[in-house]
């Protein structure tokens, strides 16, 4: 049997019909476009496109794009002829006479010669499906990131109310009882039993105990209400900013955890609303409870300035860092400090620190 030459008509012709049959039968659209005409589509770019093969083949291009992507679509095709690497895909949408949505066709092409002339083939893909689920996706998130910020809202504006009825409501009322314990023990300090009244003497010494350490108990629970009414809504942050606000909770930190803490601030003419402040002292604290929670560390270095038209917040400490992984957004109040950092187009970055530890820093946008 004698070999079989490849480069014979014969073959060629074979070779021809094979291609020419997986061509139309592709699920893929192909294309073949030269001289501004597409010189050959298959059936399956046809029907993407919502016509006939005869419709498009012979065309020029300019005929046959959309009207609002026309231009685009030639100048794609020029600088592919020019050898030049425009974008890899383009999507053209055509609204077909069949349908009432708009079918989003992803273009790919590449450079050939045919026929001794540059010419560009290509496939086109219905992405349609793909784009919708996009979008989808990303109408999701945003709602899921609208739902974030008003649950962070809420939030804010229930502290605030319970540190509000803390301090007034329930402060006021254990200091009224801390005064009506203290004329009490006034007026059993001025009862004077007979001297030969052993019991009664006893008993008026126990009642009088019994008051000072009542007194105690409720001078105690007032430290303890104003520290919760405090820690929920700091009391300076409204009033002194969010530096003074920063330097007494570090020094609270510092005696609670034993964590020497440092602070450095530039004078930093904010003019935030209160809202913005609020949100920026919340990531501080979140921060601060990472530290004290997961770091292991024995200093924590905190920081405010203003670079490049932007607040920054720096946190820093020298722990066991991230052990080479990165920070699960669901995990170290993540997701609750970049939402609060997203809104205001703010950035959120968290690394490893020059010296070990873990470095937070938040970037937030003046004016």
């Amino acid at each position: 049997m004698s070999p079989v030459d490849p480069s014979s008509p014969a073959e060629l012709a074979n070779y021809r019909f094979l291609f020419e049959g997986l061509i139309e039968q592709s699920v893929a659209g192909i294309y073949l476009l030269q001289n501004d005409k597409l010189i050959y589509v298959n059936d399956a770019f046809a029907k993407m496109c919502g016509t006939s093969r005869e419709n498009l083949s012979g065309k020029s291009l300019a005929a046959v794009a959309p009207p609002d992507q026309r231009e685009e679509l030639l100048r794609q095709y020029a600088r592919r002829l020019r050898g030049e690497s425009p974008e890899n895909t383009f999507i053209v949408r055509i609204k077909r006479p069949d349908e009432e949505t708009v079918r989003a066709i992803e273009i790919h092409g590449r450079l050939i010669s045919y026929r001794g002339e540059p010419a560009v083939i290509g496939v086109g893909i219905d992405a349609t499906s793909r784009l919708l689920r996009h979008q989808e996706l990303e109408d999701s998130k945003a709602r899921l990131s609208e739902l974030l910020t008003y649950i962070q809202q809420i939030r804010d504006e229930e502290r605030l109310d319970i540190s509000m009825e803390l301090h007034d409501a329930v402060g006021g009322m254990l200091s009224a009882l801390r005064f009506d314990l203290i004329r009490i023990s006034k007026k059993i300090g001025k009862l004077t039993p007979l001297q030969e009244n052993r019991d009664a003497r006893v008993q008026l010494g126990e009642l009088e105990d019994t008051a000072e350490q009542a007194m105690q108990l409720v001078q105690d629970t007032i430290k303890v209400v104003r520290q919760i009414s405090e820690d929920l809504h700091p009391s300076a942050l409204p009033h002194l900013g969010i530096a003074e606000a920063i330097k007494n909770d570090l020094k609270k930190f510092e005696s609670r955890y034993g964590i020497k803490s440092e602070f450095h601030s530039t004078e930093v003419p904010l003019g935030f609303p209160d809202e913005t402040v609020r949100d920026l002292y919340r990531i501080f604290q979140e921060g601060l409870n990472n530290v004290a929670k997961h770091a292991q560390a024995t200093k924590v270095t905190v920081s405010i300035t203003q670079a490049d038209q932007r607040f920054v917040l720096g946190l820093e400490d020298d722990g066991v860092g991230m052990a080479g992984h990165e920070p699960q957004p669901g995990k170290y109040g993540l997701s609750s400090m970049r939402e609060r950092v997203r809104r205001y187009g703010g950035t959120l970055d968290i690394a490893s620190g020059p010296q070990g530890g873990v470095r937070l820093t938040v970037g937030i946008p003046l004016g």
